[in-house]
C-alpha cells in the first residue's frame, strides 16, 4: 500500500463527504497534512464546536445554537407562512434570492419507500404536528421540494395533510428543471419560482 494506515483513514474521512471523490479527498488530506498542526488542530475544533453546540431548531429543524434559529425568532418575518424544503441547504438557496420573508420547515430528505424513508424517517410526523397545533395561525404552505417523483409524491403527502385543517397550499413555479436539486438552482431562476407559485 503506498499511503500508511493513518493517510488513508484520513482520506476515507473525506470521502465519505458528499460530493468528494477520491482524488478531492487525497487532495485535502495531502493539504491537511502539509500544513501546519495548527490547521489542522483549528479544523478538528471547529467541527467538534458546530457538532457540540448546533441542533435543529425545534420549530423549523433549521440549524440553530438556541430552542429557535435565526429566522423563527426573527419578528419581522411572517410566521404564517412556512415553506416546506427538503435540506439545509434549500434554505440557504431560498434565503439568497432575498423574495421570501415567512418562516421554514426542513425535511431531512423526500419520501421513498424504496429507501426506506417514510414520514417518520424525513421528519413528516413532526410537520403534521406543527399544522396540528398551530393551523389557525398558518395563511399559507409553500412547497418547495425538487420535482422528482419523490419530491411530488411528498407534495401530494403534505397537500393531503393540509387539506383536513383548509391551509392554503401553494409549490413554487416550474422553472426549477425536472430531477434537479434546488442547491444547484440559479438565483434568477429560483425567484422566478417563488414569485410564480400557484396554488397545489
Amino acid at each position: 500500500m503506498i499511503y500508511t494506515q493513518n493517510i488513508q483513514k484520513l482520506i476515507q474521512a473525506f470521502q465519505g463527504l458528499p460530493g468528494v471523490g477520491p482524488k478531492t479527498a487525497q487532495r485535502l488530506a495531502f493539504h491537511i497534512l502539509d500544513t501546519k498542526p495548527e490547521v489542522g488542530e483549528k479544523l478538528s475544533s471547529a467541527i467538534k464546536q458546530a457538532q457540540s453546540k448546533v441542533a435543529p431548531c425545534v420549530q423549523c429543524r433549521w440549524l440553530a445554537e438556541d430552542d429557535l434559529c435565526g429566522i423563527c425568532s426573527n419578528k419581522n418575518r411572517d410566521k404564517g407562512t412556512i415553506c416546506i424544503v427538503s435540506s439545509h441547504q434549500d434554505v440557504l438557496a431560498i434565503e439568497n434570492t432575498g423574495q421570501f420573508n415567512g418562516v421554514y420547515f426542513v425535511l431531512s430528505n423526500c419520501l421513498s419507500p424504496l429507501s426506506g424513508l417514510g414520514p417518520e424517517e424525513i421528519g413528516l410526523n413532526e410537520l403534521l404536528e406543527r399544522m396540528r397545533q398551530t393551523h389557525h395561525s398558518i395563511t399559507e404552505i409553500v412547497l418547495a421540494l425538487s420535482p422528482t417523483v419523490e419530491g411530488d409524491a411528498t407534495c401530494h403527502y403534505i397537500s393531503d395533510a393540509a387539506a383536513e385543517y383548509n391551509i392554503q397550499i401553494s409549490k413554487i413555479a416550474r422553472g426549477v428543471p425536472l430531477g434537479g436539486d434546488l442547491g444547484s438552482v440559479d438565483e434568477l431562476t429560483l425567484v422566478q419560482a417563488l414569485l410564480q407559485r400557484s396554488e397545489a
